[in-house]
């Protein structure tokens, strides 16, 4: 019994007339009669009662006939699900995260990809910069988030936004009750350092700013992504420069401050992934990423 059988079978039953039947499906009446009794003798018995008027389905071709109308339901989504992971539709997704890149962009580019490809399944991993390389050279994932660009022959990195850095300090400190704050204000507030990954990364960033405003930081801590570092502030181990995004996490006693004197320093969040990767999914994904980007991947 094959799909073409099932379809001469199908017109039948449902014509209940060969001659009709034969007209339907555009093949002659001998030929789709041959099928029909090769079919009968494959399955063992009738499928159909004949008669001068037409035919009549006997309760074995009652049954079969259920049962094909299910195969062909089953062949067309088969066909459209197929179809859909072609064009990037439906699939799934490993992506990787890391520290502050959970926070704004990425949760909008999610969700409005979610929101247009409501077939793609996206399972979040919480993983640092150099374990988001390694996934993806071993094929673990799909894409990372995070705010350090990769330099790797086999990864490429797609810019999605830019920040602002703005300053992490306690409500304790005078500084943080001044209409306005200069770079020369920090001189000599400890400071701590977001350290993650290979150099260079979000440290030379920091030191660039104090270095181009003639200070010696005094660093007081290192943490690993800026929601520790904005912890450490809290629990007054010194100022941070985060973010500006990472100004939703309303910790007490914190306050985040723009700071004069690094207009200049920016937070950019990537997406890396592997370099030929072409599966529709993330074709589709990448291009979302572009979409976002022209409309929100300004400084702000």
């Amino acid at each position: 019994m094959d799909l073409k059988q099932l379809k001469y079978f199908l017109a039948v039953a449902q014509e209940l007339n060969i001659s009709r039947a034969a007209k339907v499906i555009h093949i002659s009446q001998p030929p789709l009669t041959r099928q029909i009794a090769n079919l009968e003798q494959e399955v063992g018995v009738k499928l159909f009662e004949r008669s001068r008027s037409g035919v009549k389905l006997t309760q074995a071709g009652e049954l079969l006939l259920k049962d094909a109308r299910q195969i062909f339901a089953l062949v067309e989504n088969a066909k459209e699900k197929s179809k859909n992971a072609g064009l990037g539709r439906i699939g799934h997704i490993n992506a990787a995260v890391f520290g502050s890149a959970m926070f704004d962009a990425v949760p909008q580019l999610l969700a409005n990809f979610q929101a247009t490809h409501p077939g793609v399944e996206i399972v979040l991993h919480v993983m640092n910069k150099d374990a988001q390389i390694q996934a993806l050279l071993e094929n673990k994932i799909n894409m990372g988030f995070n705010r350090l660009p990769t330099f790797h022959q086999d990864i490429k990195c797609q810019k999605i936004k830019s920040e602002k850095l703005i300053l992490a300090i306690h409500k304790k400190n005078p500084l943080a009750n001044s209409k306005q704050i200069e770079i020369s204000d920090l001189k000599n507030i400890p400071l701590i350092l977001i350290a993650s990954g290979p150099r260079p990364n979000y440290i030379d960033e920091v030191l660039e700013i104090y270095k181009s405003a003639k200070l010696r930081p005094t660093i007081s801590q290192t943490a690993e992504d800026p929601i520790t570092g904005v912890c450490m502030v809290a629990a007054g181990f010194g100022i941070c420069l985060v973010p500006e995004s990472v100004s939703y996490v309303n910790l007490p006693g914190i306050a985040y401050l723009p700071v004069k004197g690094i207009g200049l320093g920016t937070a950019d969040l990537y997406c890396i992934h592997r370099r030929n990767d072409d599966e529709p999914v993330m074709v589709e994904f990448i291009s979302e990423i572009k979409k976002f980007k022209a409309t929100k991947g300004n400084i702000g």
